[in-house]
């Protein structure tokens, strides 16, 4: 250890000669009654660790002098023995002497409590070992203290916190090893420093160590740190180039503002502001959503710390550099600095990027005028994103898979500045998209610069395209798509440049060119590869992406496509995926037979391993044939049928098991629990619960699927064929599945339905590409549900105009509907998908108050197509629906299945009443009363109130079930029997939902 570690001591290492002067005294007689007593030992701990330290024997000193060790000195700081010992520093060595040593243990062995005590400041003798740098006090303490000790030791609090904070504060080398001590106590990490409330008395609540780390700016270097600010300003004032990004292992963060090591115990210096984050967010990543007096997390303090006068200042400096450049340029006709080329242009204007035009000076358009319209705010957000400390706790943020979606949002944003962690337009409703769509997109989505995943449905470009690229005449002669690439650009352009899964569904004919691919991905740092296009080139892969860790394939079962990902310069090169751990191949059937196909996929297997384990001998100096499974890709196949489809299924099998959403599997088990509550209490009291009516009102309903025939009560249809209107097309031979799906989601999370379903005329939309349903078949569908005498009416279409009154067919609708609400029946409707898109009004829905439904997340989060104005949000996007193949699980997204998701929860909260009975039953009688339920289970400070089942059903329901003395095991509700214990419970959740 060198020591200009540490600088601070109170005492030296007391040499010998010195330690002895004036303590060794000629033997005096013994004492004789009467005499004068001899002086007292002091009991100053440190003479006493003096003389300890020139005893012949420490242990036994330490034994007959432990009364003046323990004791405290009588200055002001009340020092103990091992305070003392805190500010001892090498004399002329790189560590203690032995004696040090010996000493220290000896005392520790008798008296460990004593490390525990404070002083008059309020440190412990640890907190002083780590103001003066004392490392060998504090190996000494993580290394032979006794484990209850040293907790205490390192929670112990101080004016500036604990050992943590302190250990932060100071830059203690050996970080790593303090903070492993202290791992499985999460309140250590945890704490807040103390915040003054007065001159005497403090509160917690100020910095965790996290907190004191994002503080720091390592600024030493002035001239290199204005010389990086620089670049980073001139690259986002610049075009940006697209550069492949490098892998995963090979790029790590940008330290341009850290001017530090990288290693912690490299030549003894501190820890490095970038290794000490890693480390506390690994060990503690709660610590992430703590916040400060201030009301900041560490993302948030970060952010606020690198908006200095010294950043802001630069920045200024920097415009004004700018605009004189600007100015000098507007006073020139004629280059007057550089060699005048051939073509007329300067060096010196080249090297700006400038160019001649008509005999004047022409600035490139996108850079100048980017330079003069950019904020400076932005700018300050260019340098943050480059963060080195930022950029790891926002990739740890976003990558979390223990976090849930609000938490991540909660750690990274202040309320009101969220941004958007995805991209998912997989659900949306038009086949094509364009460009004028993504701009009115940029006007109000806000992208982080790493997305969790982007998901694309097959999609094509409509509208005019950009300005012309280089590219134009390549992209013009290729057979192939490039829809897409335009997309991706746009991401760009909004600052994403990292997406750690990308989904792409590719499989229409033509699918995208592979430079197509390229140029979408190029310069994305890409994790997960799921672009969906049959029989795709590994290189394609690899020249958009080096850093893909789990890789996902399509095939059709070609043996020459095998044999490409199989050969040496395929999946298995290490040179080309240098971080590739999991290959999903997923083979479709019926091409070859199935022993050669078999075949195929066993050697085409043990080709990449073989290559793969190659690459990693040759990397690791030297041919190995002990490979350990680590070193080798997990390879996992699945075999679908030749009809399989890659477009919105999610396919069953390794690497595609979809989990039911807790949203749904909570209501789900709910439901299943008042199926059979039903039972029990009609075999047992003869009582008999009423089902519940429900009139889905869409395009029929497919009979034969299972689960659904027995749930069919009536029908109707309302759809003639044309042009004879005595003919009708059966609603139970319906034109598509979208009915079908809403019937489906409606029994799953709703008891003992009967469905009445009512079929619509369609017609084909005016714009083409849709369905338009007619007012005249609504209004009798509508009437027909209500002298059904329904309790629920699902409506999950939309019919847009802009002068209803103007249509006696629309006025009947609305006569329709006002008189079954007026009948108490519960009507939902579902708002448009295409957002700002639409013309005109959305009906019924806009006549029906509380009716309106939008698709949101499973976290709650309202779809970005989805219209603003609605009543409530529902899941709506990829909501999983299980194939009548039972192979395949479809996904399906839309206002349309959070309409049907609505319309089950409360068949659901109705059904709770009639099975509870007697004043139950008037508990929700009509459209507010719902309303109001929705909104007591939705989450409080939401702008859309959105109903969280998993807390009602999943937590509070287990809550009163435990209360009313059902046992502290989590039971499965699925399965609980009904009894007083169970329907007390059913009580108090309804009450809470009722809110009395």
């Amino acid at each position: 250890m060198s020591s200009s570690v540490i600088k601070s001591s109170s005492i030296a290492n007391p040499k010998a000669s010195e330690l002895r002067k004036g303590t060794e005294k000629s033997k005096k007689p013994k004492k004789k009654w009467g005499s004068t007593p001899e002086k007292e030992p002091s009991a100053d701990p440190k003479q006493a660790l003096q003389e300890a330290l020139n005893a012949n024997d420490i242990n036994s000193f330490v034994r007959a002098n432990r009364s003046r060790l323990v004791q405290r000195n009588q200055s002001n700081t009340n020092d103990n023995a091992f305070h003392f010992m805190a500010r001892w520093t090498p004399d002329g060595d790189d560590e203690w002497s032995e004696k040090q040593k010996l000493l220290f243990d000896s005392l520790l062995n008798d008296t460990p409590a004593l490390l525990e005590q404070a002083n008059t400041d309020e440190k412990t003798p640890m907190h002083v070992a780590l103001e003066k740098h004392s490392e060998d006090f504090i190996k000494k303490v993580l290394g032979s203290a006794p484990e209850d000790n040293i907790m205490t030791i390192l929670d112990r609090t101080s004016l500036k916190g604990n050992c943590v904070h302190l250990a932060v504060e100071y830059g203690y080398p050996e970080f790593d090893l303090l903070l492993e001590k202290c791992r499985k106590n999460q309140p250590i990490l945890e704490a807040q420093t103390p915040t003054k409330l007065t001159n005497t008395a403090t509160k917690a609540g100020g910095d965790t160590p996290l907190h004191i780390v994002v503080k720091k700016l390592a600024l030493n270097d002035e001239d290199q740190e204005a010389k990086e600010l620089r670049r980073v300003l001139q690259e986002f004032d610049g075009v940006t180039s697209r550069l492949r990004a490098a892998s995963y292992r090979g790029r790590e963060p940008n330290q341009s503002l850290l001017r530090r090591q990288t290693t912690i115990h490299e030549d003894e210096s501190p820890p490095t502001l970038l290794a000490m984050t890693k480390l506390l967010v690994e060990a503690c990543p709660s610590a992430l959503g703590i916040k400060n007096a201030q009301g900041r997390t560490p993302y948030q303090e970060r952010e606020h710390t690198l908006k200095l006068p010294a950043m802001t200042d630069f920045i200024s400096k920097y415009d004004k550099e700018q605009d004189e450049i600007q100015r000098n340029l507007s006073q020139e006709n004629v280059p007057q600095e550089g060699k005048v080329q051939e073509n007329g242009e300067s060096n010196t204007l080249k090297r700006q990027g400038i160019k001649r035009q008509e005999g004047k000076v022409a600035v490139d358009a996108y850079q100048m005028s980017k330079n003069k319209k950019i904020k400076a705010e932005e700018r300050t957000r260019m340098i943050f994103v480059e963060d080195p400390i930022a950029n790891c706790i926002r990739s740890h943020c976003i990558r979390s898979s223990t976090s849930s979606r609000e938490e991540r949002l909660t750690r990274l944003y202040q309320p009101g500045q969220e941004r958007h962690i995805e991209f998912d337009i997989m659900g949306f409703p038009r086949p094509t998209v364009s460009l004028s769509y993504l701009d009115q997109l940029t006007g109000h989505v806000k992208f982080e610069s790493i997305l969790k995943y982007v998901a694309l449905p097959n999609l094509t470009l409509e509208g005019p395209s950009r300005a012309s690229t280089s590219n134009d005449t390549v992209a013009s002669t290729r057979g192939g798509r490039s829809d897409l690439v335009a997309i991706f650009k746009w991401l760009w352009a909004n600052g994403v440049r990292e997406i750690i899964k990308v989904v792409v569904v590719d499989d229409k004919d033509p699918p995208h060119a592979d430079t197509a691919i390229i140029e979408a991905l190029k310069g994305f740092k890409v994790e997960q590869w799921d672009w969906r296009k049959i029989d795709l080139c590994s290189d394609v892969v690899s020249k958009s992406s080096r850093s893909v860790r789990q890789l996902s394939l399509y095939a059709s079962g070609n043996s020459a496509v095998f044999m490409g990902w199989a050969s040496a310069e395929g999946l298995g090169n290490r040179d080309k995926f240098p971080d590739l751990e999991t290959i999903n191949l997923v083979v479709r059937q019926g091409l070859e037979d199935p022993k050669t196909l078999n075949d195929n996929i066993r050697e085409l297997e043990e080709s990449i391993r073989y290559h793969a384990s190659r690459h990693s001998s040759e990397m690791n100096g030297g041919a190995r044939d002990d490979i350990s499974p680590a070193e080798q890709l997990s390879i996992k196949v699945n075999l679908v049928s030749n009809t399989t489809t890659f477009s919105s299924a999610n396919l069953n099998g390794p690497g595609y098991n979809v989990t039911t959403p807790m949203w749904i599997k909570s209501i789900a088990d709910f439901a299943g629990f008042l199926r059979e509550s039903v039972k029990t209490k009609l075999n047992e009291d003869r009582e008999k619960t009423d089902s519940l009516k429900i009139a889905i009102i869409d395009d029929g309903i497919d009979a034969t699927v299972s689960g659904l025939q027995q749930q069919i009560a009536n029908g109707a249809t309302f759809y003639p064929y044309a042009p004879a209107s005595e003919l009708m097309n059966p609603y139970f031979v319906p034109s598509g599945m979208h009915g079908t799906v809403m019937a489906q989601m409606i029994c799953r999370i709703c008891p003992n339905v009967q469905l009445y379903i009512a079929r619509l005329e369609e017609l084909p939309s005016l714009a083409g590409g849709g369905r338009r349903i007619t007012p005249k078949s609504a209004t009798q569908a509508v009437e027909w549900a209500t002298n059904c005498k329904v309790d629920i009416i699902s409506m999950s279409w939309t019919i847009q105009t802009d002068q209803p009154e103007e249509n006696p067919d629309m006025m009947a609708l609305r006569k329709a509907v006002h008189n079954a609400e007026q009948k108490d029946i519960l009507l939902f409707c579902s708002t448009s998908d295409q957002g700002h898109n639409t013309d005109g009004s959305n009906y019924p829905a806009k006549w029906i108050a509380g009716s309106c439904i939008g698709a949101a997340t499973f976290e709650g989060d309202q779809l970005s197509w989805v219209e603003k104005k609605v009543d409530f949000c529902f899941p709506g996007r990829d909501v999983p629906f299980q194939n009548s193949d039972d192979n395949t699980t479809t996904l399906e997204s839309g206002s349309s299945v959070a309409t049907a998701a609505a319309t089950g929860l409360a068949g659901a909260l109705i059904y709770s009443c009639r099975l509870l009975g007697g004043k139950y039953n008037k508990y929700f009688p009509n459209q507010t009363a719902i309303g109001q339920a929705f909104k007591r289970m939705s989450a409080s400070g939401s702008d859309v109130a959105f109903p969280r089942t998993e807390d009602t059903f999943g937590k509070r329901f287990i809550g009163k079930l435990t209360a009313n003395g059902i046992g502290t095991k989590k039971p499965d509700i699925s399965n609980l029997d009904w009894d007083t214990t169970s329907r007390k419970a059913l009580e108090d959740l309804i009450n809470y939902i009722k809110g009395n």
